[in-house]
């Protein structure tokens, strides 16, 4: 969508750049990667991955080395683009890619950047959730987005407040597997 939104058709780059290979999004390596003819990988997903994955950065038109300060520095603007309530994607891709397309084979990213999303909240899910919490109800919220992502929507619809816990699919798990 963002792309046709930029004047792109994604038909036409197919024709230049045919699709080889795919690995769909999933939740265990939050990501969803292509690999098209002659050699390119894109690999688009959650910010945390993608920066885990990649070692160089693409910046004003030239590939750089992406070292600790580099990285500490673009997870800072992906957290600050969180607490907005963004739904934040980072973008990778790598050139030269000849080896068989599986989660293993990705690596030596180049990162190209950010996308911001925002999922409008309901003008009526804040008067809803103060009538839950006036009748007695404990809403709980829970989305595959980030955690910082997930508190500032939260927040905004009226059903974070200072002193809940977020908590992760990870922290999740360990507790279902102590209460088993």
């Amino acid at each position: 969508t963002l792309g046709q939104k930029l004047g792109f058709s994604k038909p036409e780059l197919e024709r230049g750049m045919p699709l080889v290979a795919e690995i769909p999004f999933d939740y265990r390596h939050k990501y969803h990667a292509t690999l098209h003819q002659p050699d390119l990988l894109t690999v688009i997903g959650a910010p945390e991955m993608i920066l885990r994955l990649s070692d160089r950065l693409w910046r004003k038109d030239r590939v750089t080395s992406l070292d600790g300060s580099g990285r500490a520095r673009l997870e800072s603007i992906f957290h600050d683009l969180s607490r907005q309530g963004l739904r934040v994607l980072a973008l990778a891709t790598a050139v030269g890619v000849t080896a068989v397309l599986t989660p293993e084979t990705i690596s030596n990213l180049t990162f190209i950047g950010f996308f911001g999303l925002r999922d409008a909240l309901r003008p009526e899910v804040p008067e809803a959730m103060a009538k839950a919490r006036a009748a007695g109800i404990r809403v709980l919220m829970i989305t595959g987005d980030h955690r910082i992502t997930a508190e500032a929507i939260a927040r905004e619809a009226g059903i974070f407040n200072d002193g809940d816990v977020v908590l992760e699919g990870e922290e999740l798990e360990k507790l279902k597997s102590i209460l088993n």
